[in-house]
């Protein structure tokens, strides 16, 4: 079942029927996510500095 839901959250992951490839997709787009963080936060921090 988690399996499942995991797929559903993955980009293409709903093709993705082994296990450890639709981890290692997962643990990729979680980076991914984290990493579009970053580069955002620095984006705001550097138009709010701008404004002052």
């Amino acid at each position: 079942m988690r399996m499942k839901r995991l797929r559903v959250l993955i980009p293409d992951g709903r093709r993705l029927s082994q296990p450890d490839l639709l981890l290692s997709k997962t643990a990729d787009y979680i980076m991914h996510l984290e990493l579009r963080i970053r580069f955002l936060k620095a984006l705001s921090n550097m138009y709010s500095h701008s404004r002052n």
